[in-house]
């Protein structure tokens, strides 16, 4: 069998060969002051808004970049996780990567402010990574663009972990914001974000995309998670060991979409 590769077709796959290599040549690891700075910055009572506010000229000379690195625990299924949690997010974009407990912080990677890489050679592999979009304003609002997992490191509790911190420890604690709101037009991921207080509730606050099938996260709001419903929406799984075992959360098919 002979495969004949159009010129077209070869150009497309060399400029996306030379994007991902100049991403990786691009990305650099932590330096001993940022892991510092950033371990910090995670025991402080600053909030994400002090980074996020400051005058254009001021963010034009000095580009905000809010990074923290420290320890994070997780159970699941009755057993206690331990974790190395990083978040790095510029003045909108963002994103939560979890690593072993046990990684080298110099070897965890970026690609620039709010983009985890962990393609360079030696660097620290995430389990999950968590992406998020800041939308600034009187009513500031969260939008949960997505959550990867790698095939292999499935139904082990770390996109839990990485959704738990980012709404228990990120939002509640360290921003301004009370609102979440993520697209699940996916009907897989519906048990996933209800099972931590997602309601498919219209919010007044948020402009949703055309098309999409938004659930919101309220801080503060009580809510008593209905699980037999929840399975029903995720494409009427009768239990939670069923729904797991139909999804495959990996860097294509994400948690969000």
């Amino acid at each position: 069998m002979v495969l004949i590769m159009s010129k077209v077709n070869f150009l497309k796959s060399a400029a996306v060969l030379v994007a991902l290599v100049s991403s990786n040549l691009n990305a650099s690891f932590l330096t001993s002051e940022e892991i510092k700075t950033a371990n910090q910055l995670a025991k402080s009572s600053s909030k994400f808004e002090d980074f996020t506010q400051s005058s254009s000229e001021e963010k034009a000379k000095n580009p905000p970049h809010w990074l923290t690195v420290e320890e994070y625990n997780f159970p699941y299924k009755e057993k206690e996780q331990s974790f190395c949690i990083a978040n790095s997010a510029g003045p909108h974009h963002g994103e939560i990567a979890l690593y072993p407990g046990t990684c080298i912080k110099q070897f965890i990677s970026l690609t620039y402010p709010g983009s985890f890489n962990d393609l360079p050679k030696y660097s620290e592999k995430y389990f999950s990574c968590l992406r998020y979009t800041y939308i600034s304003g009187e009513n500031s609002y969260f939008i949960l663009e997505k959550v990867d997992t790698g095939e292999k490191y499935g139904e082990r509790g770390y996109s839990q972990a990485c959704l738990k911190y980012f709404l228990d420890e990120f939002v509640s604690k360290r921003t301004q914001a009370t609102i979440v709101v993520t697209d699940c037009r996916a009907s897989d991921c519906r048990y996933f974000f209800q099972k931590y207080g997602f309601q498919k509730v219209i919010h007044p606050q948020v402009i949703y995309a055309q098309g999409s099938s938004p659930y919101n996260w309220v801080k503060g709001r009580e809510f008593k998670f209905d699980a037999t419903q929840a399975l029903k929406d995720a494409n009427g799984h009768d239990n939670e060991e069923d729904y797991l075992s139909d999804i495959v959360f990996s860097d294509s098919d994400d948690e969000s979409q």
